[in-house]
């Protein structure tokens, strides 16, 4: 495992960095989070990142599931299977683990701010990330703003440009439609 990452929730949103991705040319939505340093563990990296991309201190929450993601079959279609610790690998539960990447609850008290290389932050509902990951759909940045959506940026992006999510945004929507319950959960403490 080389990255960790945060889902983190501010208010009733999920807070992800978004912008260009030179491969795709749509706005890729992803996780905040990046490499653990040497020395640093995943709970470090992860608390230190979303600091560095977020300017705010988050708090990590333990999951009371977890998933392995073993890949990704085609676009769209998460293979998934329970995650269970022989031994604790990390001082809080993980939602998400995969062979380089942990995921990790997080919540904010404080808007999250552009910082850092972020270059550009968006604000989701939970019916904004099932609508965005619906199967064989797209929408483009301008929709989102027609629909009420929430983001900030440091410059402007191309309205016509395609909103992209990456998997931890696609597993977040699996997670929502499935296991509700679960996410709900867990921010009620």
């Amino acid at each position: 495992m080389n990255t960790a990452g945060i889902y983190l929730r501010y208010k009733h949103y999920f807070a992800f960095a978004f912008g260009p991705n030179r491969h795709s040319g749509n706005l890729g939505i992803v996780r905040f989070g990046g490499h653990i340093e040497h020395g640093e563990s995943p709970v470090q990296c992860a608390i230190r990142e979303a600091k560095e991309e977020t300017n705010r201190d988050v708090v990590l929450l333990p999951s009371t599931r977890s998933f392995y993601l073993e890949s990704t079959a085609g676009s769209s279609e998460l293979i998934l299977s329970p995650y269970i610790q022989e031994e604790p690998l990390h001082e809080v539960d993980p939602i998400l683990v995969s062979l380089h990447n942990v995921m990790f609850w997080a919540r904010v008290f404080e808007e999250p701010e552009l910082s850092g290389e972020t270059k550009g932050i968006i604000l989701l509902s939970d019916q904004e990330i099932m609508k965005l990951c619906e199967p064989d759909t797209s929408y483009t940045y301008r929709e989102f703003q027609d629909w009420g959506g929430r983001s900030t940026t440091r410059r402007p992006y191309p309205e016509h440009l395609k909103l992209e999510p990456f998997i931890q945004l696609r597993f977040l929507a699996w997670l929502l439609k499935a296991h509700p319950d679960l996410v709900h959960e867990v921010f009620a403490q």
